[in-house]
């Protein structure tokens, strides 16, 4: 387990990857490959629930798809909001599970 101490190291590493790999390829290249990991996280879920690949590569493209969802926190004013977006969703889905309660 990686300690408090050693998390903003890693955290800022990761993200100036990420930054690196959006200033490389450019906001409509990154956008294309999201689309791909997407269709590939896709395919891979169906191929799961037909027995035909296990948990290994749907959690390999779900990797995929979180490192490139990520790149696009290291765009301007887009980080701020995916941040308010997934605040609102998260509230919604709370609200939605307290008022399912038995």
């Amino acid at each position: 387990m990686i300690k408090n101490e050693e998390k903003v190291p890693a955290l800022m590493w990761k993200m100036s990857i990420l930054d690196r790999a959006m200033k490389q390829y450019g906001i409509e290249a990154q956008l294309d490959m999201l689309v791909e990991e997407c269709s590939e996280l896709i395919l891979a879920i169906q191929h799961m629930k037909r027995g035909r690949v296990g948990w290994d590569e749907v959690a390999e493209e779900i990797a995929d798809v979180i490192i490139m969802t990520n790149q696009f926190h290291t765009l301007d004013g887009i980080s701020d909001m995916i941040h308010k977006k997934e605040r609102e969703k998260i509230e919604r889905l709370e609200k939605r599970l307290n008022a399912k309660k038995v």
